[in-house]
C-alpha cells in the first residue's frame, strides 16, 4: 500500500456546472474515495480563520490581511518569560504558536470527515469545492502535504448556459447572474493556472479522453473505476430545458473569460 492510499483528495473546480459532481461520483465509484459535497464555504472560512490568528501573532508593524499584527508571538514569550507576573502583562493578542493552530485545524477537517468515510466503508476521504480558488487549495496543502489535488475546469460559455437552464441556480430572478457566474468561473479558473501542483484537467478531456483519465487515476492510486462508466451513468443533474444563451450573453461570456478561456484551449 503506498502513500496515496489514505491520502484525502480536493477537487477544486471552476464554478457551477463545471463537471464537479460527475468527478465526485467517478471517485466514488472506485469503491476506494468517499467524496463529500460542498461546504457552503466552510473550508474558505478556515483559510480565513488562519489569516487571522496569523495577524495577532504577527509583529505590529507588519501588515496583514485583515490589519496590523497584534505582536501575539512576542506577547506570548514575555509570558513564558514573566514567571510570577504573568498577570500583569499586557496580553491582548497572545495565542498559542503558528503550529500549534495548524495542527488545530487539521485535527478538526481529519475528525469532520476520517472516521465518516471509514464508517461508509471507504479507505479514503475527499472534499469537491466549485467557489474557491487556489488560496483554499494552497491552505489545504499546507495542512495535508499528502493529499492529492484535483484542478477541474469547463469551457465557461457550457457552464454559463447549464446554469441558464437550470433557472440561474441560486440566483433565479437576478438580473446580473451572468455576471456573477462569469466572475466566479475567472476567480477560480484564473487562479488555478498558478497552481504548480496537483492534476489539472478539462472537462471535456475528462468525459471523451481514456489517456488523460488514466493519468487521473494513476495520480490518485486507484484502480477500480471502469471506462465505461459514462454510459451505465445516470446523472441527474441535468435538464430537459433546451433554453440558450443570448447572443450579447454568449459575447460577454467570452470577452470576460478571454485570456482564461484562451490558456485553457477554448479560444
Amino acid at each position: 500500500m503506498n502513500s496515496r492510499d489514505r491520502s484525502p483528495v480536493f477537487l477544486f473546480c471552476s464554478g457551477h456546472r463545471s463537471g464537479s459532481t460527475l468527478l465526485q461520483r467517478i471517485l466514488i465509484e472506485s469503491g476506494e474515495i468517499m467524496v463529500w459535497g460542498e461546504t457552503g464555504g466552510a473550508l474558505d472560512y478556515l483559510f480565513l480563520a488562519s489569516e487571522g490568528y496569523r495577524q495577532m501573532l504577527g509583529a505590529g508593524g507588519d501588515r496583514f490581511r485583515f490589519g496590523f499584527g497584534g505582536n501575539g508571538n512576542q506577547q506570548r514569550e514575555s509570558f513564558l518569560a514573566a514567571g510570577e507576573n504573568r498577570a500583569h502583562l499586557w496580553i491582548p493578542c497572545i495565542n498559542p504558536p503558528q503550529q500549534t493552530i495548524m495542527r488545530g485545524f487539521r485535527r478538526f477537517i481529519d475528525e469532520l470527515y476520517a472516521q465518516s468515510t471509514t464508517d461508509l466503508g471507504y479507505q479514503r476521504w475527499g472534499v469537491k469545492k466549485v467557489r474557491s480558488g487556489l488560496e483554499t487549495a494552497l491552505f489545504m496543502r499546507t495542512l495535508f502535504p499528502e493529499a492529492r489535488f484535483i484542478f477541474l475546469v469547463r469551457n465557461p460559455v457550457a457552464c454559463m448556459l447549464s446554469i441558464k437552464r437550470h433557472k440561474w441556480m441560486d440566483h433565479p430572478t437576478d438580473r446580473k447572474a451572468l455576471d456573477i457566474y462569469i466572475a466566479q468561473w475567472i476567480k477560480t479558473a484564473g487562479s488555478f493556472k498558478d497552481a504548480d501542483f496537483g492534476f489539472h484537467i478539462r472537462y471535456e478531456d475528462l468525459v471523451a479522453d481514456t489517456q488523460k483519465r488514466s493519468a487521473l487515476f494513476d495520480y490518485l492510486g486507484i484502480r477500480g473505476v471502469r471506462h465505461d462508466f459514462f454510459s451505465r451513468s445516470r446523472p441527474k443533474g441535468k435538464t430537459d430545458d433546451l433554453m440558450k444563451l443570448g447572443f450579447m450573453e454568449k459575447l460577454k461570456t467570452n470577452l470576460k473569460t478571454a485570456d482564461i478561456a484562451k490558456y485553457y484551449g477554448y479560444a
